[in-house]
């Protein structure tokens, strides 16, 4: 791209700085690409003044100062669209978007990639042209949509082919390259063979110091393919010809692969020794990484890969050589990544929220309307989709920038800019003898004391495991695998439904062998951390045994609680706080309600004929059953009914910070990433009649420090379970928001009058008496009055599908 630098001392600035920047030196560059950027903007040159900047920002991103990246490619593309430079803005936004991939945000990173395709001239650059065409191909193959993808990258290929200068070879060779690692990612491991290997040809041919990247990649497809010698060729190759580039591969990768290479080899020592390089390295880059939790969430999801990995080397080698040492590895290996993204939503607070300007929430509000008409009757139009994905990203990067300015103004002393080198290197990375886990064992036990026992759950493709702590005992037991786990789970969920006799002995065998070993008493509370599949498994319904020829289920003999993972687990059980009860419920769901209609005529007339959005029942019971609830806790009560169950009533009846929330209401599900949110009613709008809802991500926004909230609805403990992260939804929502336990239906319910909850409140009103009664040991003992209950109540199908997830710290 052609620049007029304005001055012989601008360019000399230019390229010294850009010779750092394509070296191992790209933190010295940026003090020079941000004193350009200031001299252009005196100068009032702003094509000179993006370059600096977008190449500042891609400095910052391969020094893994990734939140100054987010900040300076921000500038950059507004600074491009204020300017009228709409192949530079496009450049930013490919950039932008492989930052997002970087960080596993695929949404952000597809709607940043389609708006730079759409910024592409007929006279824009041929390299600037495949970078963006390459970056949609990436981005859409790993969305799934492997053929449009593929065109992309043959466009850009094309593009670059015909032209023979040096830019364009390695725009080529760069082209071949990505579409050979996502065809790699994608299964589709001849066509990344061909990809590869022409990539690998063209850059040896030229001498390209990128050649370690491609080098890496086939070191990868022969892992994959089974070739470890080949593998462990290439790995070794790539190691000695690369300094850390974290954009074009993260060091924690490298020790990944070589670790699985040699895992492969049977020399594990060796490869529990790189496992424990790349977990360290790979958390120094999560905390480096963008703070909104979607990327956290995501990122997670890449980590439990490694740790995973590490988890099983240890494990085999506890298995080999017998050292319990390895045992308390693996155990504090797998604590190390469970749940963090939701461990630090709730350590790092709401100050952030002071930092975002007032457009966030009016796009927040918007987003929810957008998320709403997902929930509606029928599919989605495209235009909807596409406008909420890019609602999110803002969203996203607006989160992040305040989340940053909050940790820069709390680093005591500041530090002054680029003033030292980040220490990333492969000597480095500490050794395994030197790596603390977050979590001692040692610590936890003496936590846990004797009349508690944690057992935690890992699901792996190969095998499964099962630690149980408790002050007296720690142990691990290896179980199948994830994927026959996860057959029995939905056998079993199946057989329930249909109240089959074939239920309680398949429930037994299956309690057998999940819960082999462990003694069972009221007196000691179990917590649950479970893993993939067991999320949708009520622990307490399993069968534990007969009783003159009747089933014995779990939660008869013992209190059972879900936990994110060790870290939630205080060091003794706390009472509820002191605190009232707020009640929603019987909104108004459709525009025939009368109360709907008030409503509209009094805020606009002409409202009151529009068709809503979405017609849902009216739940005429949820008013009882909340109000039979309230009288039953004994606390002051607010109770939002009809047109006062609304979003904006909620947030106002929080700051009171209520001990109980009870919410009664439609839980929709298929609506944003196929999750579930609470739909409220209908109030009238611009546009008719919306549905106000709670997404997710709204929820966690809110504050309910310590509350205990109860979820009646059908299926209202849905979610995505994300590896690493665990169960997404409503309850981690509302966790994140505070809660202390979240009370919620994995299936959908009969009852229409809440006797479970009745039954539930009245025991949990005992902890205002002094006692310490937690919401889990009510909930199980309101389950074992409908299993005695002599009625349909009886049955697991109905009881069975509330659960109780929570922390106690």
């Amino acid at each position: 791209m052609l620049r007029r630098w304005g001055s012989e001392e601008n360019k000399k600035l230019a390229d010294k700085a850009f010779d750092l920047f394509k070296g191992s030196q790209a933190w010295r560059a940026i003090p020079l690409f941000q004193q350009g950027y200031h001299d252009a903007i005196r100068h009032r040159n702003p094509a000179i003044a993006w370059w600096f900047l977008n190449t500042s920002a891609g400095a910052h991103f391969k020094a893994e100062e990734y939140r100054q990246a987010l900040d300076e490619y921000l500038a950059a593309r507004d600074m491009a669209v204020q300017a009228g430079l709409d192949a530079e803005r496009a450049l930013t936004l490919a950039n932008l978007s492989s930052l997002y991939l970087h960080v596993f945000d695929t949404a952000s990173a597809l709607s940043a990639a389609e708006e730079a395709n759409q910024h592409l001239g007929r006279g824009t650059n041929v390299a600037v042209r495949s970078q963006v065409l390459v970056q949609l191909g990436r981005v859409l193959m790993l969305r799934g949509a492997s053929d449009k993808a593929e065109k992309y990258f043959k466009e850009a290929i094309e593009s670059v082919a015909r032209s023979h200068d040096q830019q364009s070879i390695s725009a080529e060779s760069s082209a071949l390259d990505q579409m050979g690692w996502e065809m790699l990612q994608a299964g589709r491991l001849q066509r990344a063979r061909t990809s590869l290997l022409r990539a690998f040809e063209l850059r040896r041919g030229r001498k390209d110091p990128a050649l370690f990247v491609t080098e890496y990649k086939l070191a990868v497809l022969n892992l994959v393919t089974g070739d470890l010698t080949r593998a462990r060729q290439l790995i070794d190759s790539s190691f000695r010809g690369s300094d850390p580039d974290p954009v074009q591969i993260p060091l924690h990768q490298f020790y990944f692969t070589r670790a699985q290479i040699l895992h492969g080899q049977g020399d594990l020592e060796g490869a529990l020794h790189d496992y424990i390089r790349a977990t360290d390295a790979a958390e120094e880059w999560r905390g480096r990484g963008l703070f909104a939790d979607s990327f956290r969430i995501r990122t997670d999801a890449l980590l439990d890969d490694i740790f995973s990995g590490a988890v099983d080397c240890a494990i085999e080698l506890y298995r080999k050589t017998g050292r319990e040492r390895y045992a308390v590895l693996s155990w504090e290996l797998n604590e190390r990544i469970r749940a963090a993204s939701l461990h630090d939503v709730l350590t790092e607070g709401r100050r952030w929220t002071e930092h975002v300007p007032v457009e966030y929430w009016a796009l927040l509000d918007r987003l929810r309307a957008l998320d709403a008409e997902q929930l509606g009757p029928g599919s989605a139009s495209r235009a909807t989709l596409q406008q909420a994905a890019r609602l999110r990203m803002h969203l996203a990067e607006m989160e992040a920038h305040a989340k940053s300015a909050v940790t820069v103004s709390d680093s005591l002393p500041p530090k002054a800019a680029n003033s030292t080198p980040p220490k990333r290197c492969k000597e480095c990375i500490v050794s395994p003898e030197k790596s603390r886990p977050r979590i001692s064992l040692t610590h936890f036990k003496h936590v846990l004391g004797n009349s508690r026992t944690l057992i935690s759950f890992h699901l792996g493709a190969r095998y499964s495991y099962r630690w149980i702590v408790s002050g007296r005992t720690f142990e691990v037991t290896v179980l199948p695998d994830k994927r026959a786990l996860s057959e029995q789970i939905d056998r079993l969920r199946a057989l329930w439904a249909q109240s089959s006799a074939e239920a309680a002995p398949y429930s037994q065998r299956l309690f057998e062998l999940l819960f082999s070993g462990l003694k069972r008493s009221a007196h000691n509370r179990w917590y649950i951390s479970p893993d993939a599949a067991l999320f949708k498994l009520p622990m307490g319904a399993l069968v534990c045994g007969r009783l003159k020829g009747t089933p014995v289920y779990l939660i008869e003999r013992q209190t059972v609680e879900l936990v994110p993972g060790a870290w939630a687990i205080g060091s003794e059980p706390q009472g509820l706080h002191k605190g009232g009860f707020l009640g929603i419920g019987d909104g108004v769901y459709n525009s025939a309600d009368p109360r709907f209609r008030s409503q509209a005529d009094t805020q606009a007339p002409a409202q009151a004929r529009a068709k809503a959005p979405v017609q849902l029942p009216r739940l005429l019971s949820s008013q009882r059953e909340i109000e039979e609830c309230a009288l039953l806790t004994g606390r002051p009560l607010r109770i939002l009914t009809g047109i006062r169950a609304n979003r904006q009533e909620i947030v106002t009846a929080l700051a009171d910070r209520p001990q109980v929330i009870h919410i009664a209401a439609h839980y929709l599900t298929g609506g944003p990433a196929g999750g579930v949110a609470i739909a409220l009613g209908l109030r009238p709008s611009a546009n008719g009649a919306r549905l106000d809802i709670l997404t997710p991500e709204d929820i966690a926004h809110l504050r309910a420090p310590g509350s205990v909230v109860v979820l009646s609805g059908c299926s209202s403990l849905e979610g995505e379970v994300v590896p690493a992260a665990g169960l997404l939804g409503l309850a981690r929502a509302w966790i994140a928001a505070g809660a202390r336990a979240v009370v919620a239906t994995q299936w959908p319910t009969p009852d229409d009058t809440g006797q479970l909850f009745v039954r539930f409140y009245g025991y949990l009103r005992e902890s205002a008496r002094g006692d310490t009664m937690v919401p889990a040991e009510a909930l199980r003992r309101a389950q074992i009055d409908m299993i005695r209950s002599h009625s349909w109540r009886s049955e697991p199908r109905y009881w069975a599908a509330y659960q109780v997830i929570g922390r106690s710290n």
